[in-house]
């Protein structure tokens, strides 16, 4: 059977294999990303598709990251780092992002995708503490890092851990911890 179908993995072999959350592989499933198949009430991944989902992920010496194609036009609603609240957001992490923090703000923060890139390529595979609290936020973390190198006017790290999430850049390890999802190797 496997020589005429080929191999096939379970989502919890890919994930290990590459070395990722499973939520982050399934976020990958659901968003079209990656190519998956439902045999019952599971989820499988043939080999064949897994290396395409690579091939789209090669990143050439001296190039940047290729980010995924996630572009929104319409405002989409995103929950905040902690889940705790919502938000909307237009645009990608790819694209750039205007960010509406809640829905009496009467502001929008904006970031460019140059921003996004540098704030990844900082962080790209590293697990680090969120920095929630703009005034203090912990050294070497999300929130000390915005401050520092997007110069904004309010601590918008619930917002960007948000969207990075979303957008399967990085999952929320545990409370107040974020992982980046390392690009190099996926």
């Amino acid at each position: 059977m496997s020589e005429h179908f080929g191999q096939f993995y379970t989502t919890d072999q890919v994930a290990s294999l590459l070395c990722i959350d499973a939520h982050h592989l399934l976020n990958l499933v659901k968003i079209g990303s990656l190519r998956a198949y439902r045999v019952g009430d599971q989820i499988r991944i043939s080999a064949p598709d897994l290396q395409a989902y690579l091939d789209t992920c090669r990143i050439t010496p001296n190039s940047t990251p290729i980010l995924p194609a996630t572009t929104t036009a319409e405002p989409t609603t995103c929950h905040t780092f902690g889940g705790q609240a919502t938000f909307t957001y237009t645009g990608s992490v790819r694209t750039g992002t205007s960010v509406r923090p809640g829905t009496k703000a009467t502001y929008k923060l904006h970031f460019s995708a140059e921003q996004w890139r540098d704030l990844l390529t900082a962080f790209c595979g590293k697990t680090i503490r969120a920095g929630l609290n703009f005034a203090h936020p912990e050294p070497g973390s999300l929130g000390a890092w915005i401050k520092e190198y997007w110069h904004t006017k309010m601590g918008p790290a619930a917002y960007v851990g948000g969207i990075l999430i979303r957008e399967g850049y990085a999952t929320r390890s545990k409370p107040g911890w974020i992982t980046f999802h390392d690009r190099k190797n996926s």
